[in-house]
């Protein structure tokens, strides 16, 4: 008798060619963070596919951003774990025409499709998966894709320290590592912050090549 892993692992290599194809569809709509109006078609799509999954989704709508999707399925209960990812990419918008979508020796090539699109493509699938085996997870889930990732999250943060708060875990929808599919469990951090410096460019470049100012930045 399978385990429920290895139901739905084999319901996922049955249906590799739909799953693929879905993610072509996303990565076709073509969706850079800092043209929001690009994020409705992608944003359209994941919608219609969690609805379809019997899931109840929200549109939020942004206001520099392209917006962001919610959704839960119908019987929303605790505990509950939320999938969290994002749609927005780094690609501007007429990528396609110099990389276009292709698959080749079971790889996806494309604007966006790993970062995350995969992703999204695979939640959608391991969802779908649940539905069609009858399985019941033991937490439920719920979702949120924001469309601001790549420029900071500004706008989407709030709804996912709010969500955070309601769940017991949550999983960012990235792909995983490689083809033994390693998990990532943790990511590096970063931040920005503005400098000013007064000077001759002779003493600039003395505190560039020398290390004070680096190590002040450092310690910023």
């Amino acid at each position: 008798m399978e385990t429920p892993e290895q139901e739905v692992l084999g319901y996922l290599r049955e249906h590799e060619h739909s799953l693929t194809e879905f993610l072509r569809r996303l990565a076709l709509a073509e969706s850079p963070s800092t043209r929001p109006e690009s994020q409705e078609e992608v944003l359209g799509i994941l919608y219609q596919a969690l609805t379809e999954l019997g899931f109840v989704a929200r549109r939020i709508p942004g206001q520099g951003s392209g917006g962001h999707l919610y959704a839960r399925p119908g019987g929303c209960h605790a505990p509950a774990q939320l999938l969290l990812g994002h749609c927005d990419t780094v690609w501007p918008l007429g990528t396609l025409k110099e990389m276009p979508v292709e698959i080749e020796d079971g790889v996806v090539k494309g604007p966006g499709v790993y970062d995350m699109k995969g992703g999204l493509a695979q939640m959608v699938f391991a969802l779908q998966a649940l539905r069609e085996l009858g399985l019941e997870p033991t937490v439920t889930p719920i979702v949120f894709v924001n469309s601001d990732e790549e420029i900071g999250s500004r706008e989407s943060t709030r709804h996912i320290r709010r969500l955070s708060r309601l769940v017991e875990r949550a999983f960012v929808m990235e792909p995983s590592l490689g083809p033994s599919g390693k998990l990532k469990t943790a990511r590096k951090g970063g931040g920005v912050s503005p400098s000013w410096s007064k000077g001759s460019p002779r003493t600039l470049a003395w505190t560039r090549t020398a290390g004070p100012a680096q190590y002040w930045n450092s310690r910023i």
